[in-house]
């Protein structure tokens, strides 16, 4: 399950997605948007270790000017309905966003090893 507020300065949008695996919406810079403008942001996966509980994860994210001429702020919120420990974690693009724009970084931490 997941949902998210995104806001472009102007409007606001909503939308709530029950029936997906996905734990939620993030906000970047990809290779479909404006050149040289990028984004940020702060991803928590909540008790990620914790097997007998379901996962929760929040996000904030935004990105620069996009081609329309709007930068976006996104809040976000998912579950993975399930009390397996997260092992993986996977970033992509919907299809047709193009990819992630060269020098894109991401960086984990937080991880506990003992």
């Amino acid at each position: 399950m997941r949902m998210y507020i995104f806001t472009d300065g102007t409007t606001i949008q909503t939308i709530e997605d029950i029936n997906t695996d996905a734990m939620g919406y993030f906000s970047v810079a990809n290779s479909s948007r404006t050149a040289n403008n990028f984004g940020g942001g702060i991803i928590n996966i909540l008790d990620y270790k914790n097997t007998s509980k379901n996962k929760s994860v929040l996000a904030r994210t935004g990105r620069a000017q996009q081609a329309s001429g709007t930068t976006g702020i996104l809040m976000s919120a998912g579950q993975w309905a399930s009390t397996s420990a997260v092992d993986t974690i996977t970033f992509g693009m919907f299809a047709g966003e193009g990819n992630f724009v060269t020098n894109t970084t991401f960086a984990l931490y937080g991880i506990k090893t003992a």
